[in-house]
């Protein structure tokens, strides 16, 4: 557990991970389950994503190919997660927070934090579906990558590329800038 000092518990989520780890814990799960991972360093899908089997293979990170057809655990995708965090399909009534309009309601974050650290999950009122901390506690890392484009390449080609991340604004203020809610 990478978690560190600030709420290392069974109930409490964990942190300090990178996007590579939480995929590689992805497919650990799913063998442990008896499931086919979904992450893997090749398009045949014959060499699960591993970050230890990275250093074996001397594979580039970014290659991570999906194979959409298994059963095992994945990182959701960015727009199943906006969906989990507005409350659904069905939800007719929108909320600034996931849950609310009111972010200590729903959200542990900079502001309500005290003493500093990570706290149970669930210990704030869920959204209308029954979701916990979708906004604050941890941000959490999406499937989908996020790619920057600039004038120099003619907006054509990406010069920088990073995983999407959600939830707002974290436990320990990670982005000062970003409000704890669910996107527009």
């Amino acid at each position: 557990n990478p978690s560190a000092g600030a709420g290392i518990s069974p109930d409490r989520p964990v942190y300090n991970i990178s996007y590579f780890e939480s995929i590689t814990f992805c497919n650990r799960l799913s063998l442990l389950s008896g499931l086919t991972p979904c992450y893997y360093f090749d398009r045949n899908f014959q060499i699960p994503f591993d970050t230890l089997a990275s250093c074996l293979y001397n594979v580039v990170y970014i290659d991570v190919y999906t194979n959409e057809s298994a059963d095992g655990y994945r990182l959701l995708f960015e727009s199943e997660w906006e969906y989990a965090a507005r409350g659904g399909r069905e939800n007719l009534i929108q909320t600034k927070y996931s849950g609310s309009n009111s972010v200590d309601e729903v959200a542990w974050y900079h502001g309500n934090n005290v003493p500093s650290g990570t706290k149970p999950v669930g210990s704030k009122l869920p959204n209308n579906i029954g979701v916990f901390d979708l906004s604050g506690n941890v941000i959490e890392w999406c499937f989908d990558w996020y790619a920057g484009y600039g004038s120099a390449f003619d907006g054509c080609v990406p010069f920088y590329w990073y995983p999407i991340r959600r939830g707002g604004e974290a436990w320990n203020n990670t982005f000062p800038n970003e409000k704890p809610r669910v996107a527009s």
